[in-house]
C-alpha cells in the first residue's frame, strides 16, 4: 500500500510557495455532519514552524512583508506520487497568529476558509453607478442559474480545473427570469433546486448563502456530501 504524503502551498507575493517542509500540523473541516444539516464554509488551520521568524509579519524574515490576508491556501494529499495529488482544501487566508510557547520556539497559525465563505460575503447589485444589467438572469434551470451567479463579475468565483473549483450538478427545475432590483432585501440561495427556491423579484442586494436541503426526487445531487475532517501527521 502506498504511503500518503501531503503538500501545502501558499500564494505569497504573487508567487506559489511550497511550505510543506515547515508544516507542523493541519486541521481541515468541510461538509456537514448529518443529512439535515446545512453546509457551512470549510475551514483549514495550518501550523508552520516559525522558529527562525521566517513568517513573522514585519519580523524581518523571508515572508515578513507578505500579504497574508486573502492569500490563497492549497492543501493536497499524494497517494502514489507528487504528480498524482488529490486536493483536500483550497481557500483564502482569513487571519494568522504567531505563538511563542517558549523563548526558542515559534509557530505561525494560518486560518483559512473556502469559497463558501466568500459567497456568504458577496452582494449582487444590478444598478452600479447608473448602469443596469449587472445582475439580470434569464429563465433557466437551477444549475445554469448557479453557474451564472458564480460567473457574474461581482462574484468572479474561480473556475479552474486543476484543482477543480466547481462541481454543480445538472438540475431540471426551471427558475424564472430575474433582475435584482434597487432595495436592500436579502436573498437566500439553496443548493437544491426545489420549486421553493424558484426566484421572484427581489431587492438590489442579496447575499448568496448556498445551503443544501435533503435530496428528493425533484432535486439534484448535492455538490458536496459528508463531513471530512483531515488530521494529517507531520
Amino acid at each position: 500500500m502506498a504511503t500518503p504524503s501531503f503538500s501545502v502551498q501558499l500564494i505569497l507575493g504573487g508567487s506559489l510557495r511550497d511550505v510543506t517542509s515547515d508544516v507542523r500540523a493541519i486541521n481541515i473541516n468541510v461538509g456537514r455532519s448529518r443529512v439535515l444539516d446545512t453546509f457551512t464554509a470549510g475551514t483549514c488551520r495550518i501550523a508552520l514552524n516559525n522558529d527562525d521568524a521566517k513568517y513573522t509579519p514585519l519580523g524581518g524574515g523571508t515572508y515578513s512583508d507578505a500579504q497574508w490576508i486573502n492569500a490563497e491556501v492549497r492543501v493536497a494529499v499524494n497517494f502514489n506520487s507528487a504528480s498524482n495529488s488529490t486536493p483536500l482544501f483550497r481557500g483564502l487566508c482569513d487571519d494568522v497568529d504567531v505563538h511563542f510557547p517558549d523563548k526558542t520556539q515559534s509557530t505561525l497559525i494560518v486560518k483559512a476558509s473556502d469559497g463558501l465563505s466568500k459567497l456568504a460575503r458577496t452582494e449582487l447589485v444590478d444598478n452600479i453607478n447608473g448602469v443596469t444589467g449587472n445582475a439580470t438572469f434569464a429563465e433557466q434551470v437551477g444549475s445554469a442559474r448557479f453557474t451564472a451567479v458564480l460567473d457574474n463579475a461581482q462574484v468572479a468565483y474561480p473556475n479552474e480545473s486543476s484543482p477543480l473549483d466547481r462541481a454543480v450538478d445538472t438540475s431540471s427545475i426551471t427558475m424564472a427570469a430575474e433582475t435584482v432590483a434597487r432595495s436592500r432585501r436579502r436573498r437566500t440561495w439553496r443548493a437544491s433546486h426545489s420549486p421553493r427556491t424558484a426566484p421572484s423579484t427581489v431587492g438590489t442586494g442579496y447575499r448568496l448563502r448556498l445551503r443544501q436541503r435533503p435530496r428528493t426526487a425533484a432535486t439534484s445531487s448535492p455538490t458536496r456530501s459528508g463531513t471530512r475532517r483531515h488530521r494529517l501527521p507531520v
